[in-house]
């Protein structure tokens, strides 16, 4: 789980570097169309079988949660570009996994998973520690 969590760090940190150095030839709207937007819709009918079914399916459950998620993460990519586009990338590296605090505390709060927490417990940290070694190397 260590070693995961530290590739996946790097990882991270190798696409938001490349990321940083794509901004300098696009602008945000459209890095962010390319670079996010179009690779995860293409990518969902790649690995997710049934994907139109399902995705129609989630919609028609519960359309304003996932319409909610969406915009949610939709503003979460353009803000990370928009970072990326006007700091510093370890600066973003650091932010980025610091989210995991957040998400790991509303995981277990609101919806109420339970399971691995002591992976968790160790892990988050991990990732920010991996983060911050990155920056200062």
């Amino acid at each position: 789980a260590v070693m995961l969590v530290l590739t996946a760090t790097l990882f991270n940190a190798a696409i938001i570097v490349t990321s940083s150095y794509l901004l300098d030839s696009m602008n945000l709207v459209s890095f962010t169309f390319f670079a996010t937007f179009l690779p995860a819709t293409v990518l969902n009918y790649i690995f997710m079988p049934n994907a139109r079914a399902r995705i129609t399916t989630m919609f028609r459950q519960n359309r304003r949660n996932v319409a909610f998620v969406c915009a949610l993460g939709a503003l979460t990519n353009f803000a990370l570009n928009g970072a990326l586009a006007t700091g510093d990338a370890g600066q973003v590296v650091v932010l980025q996994e610091a989210v995991l605090i957040f998400v790991a505390f509303g995981e277990h709060l609101i919806l109420k998973e339970k399971a691995y927490l002591g992976l968790k417990l160790v892990g988050i940290p991990l990732a920010v520690l991996g983060a911050v070694l990155i920056q200062l190397g």
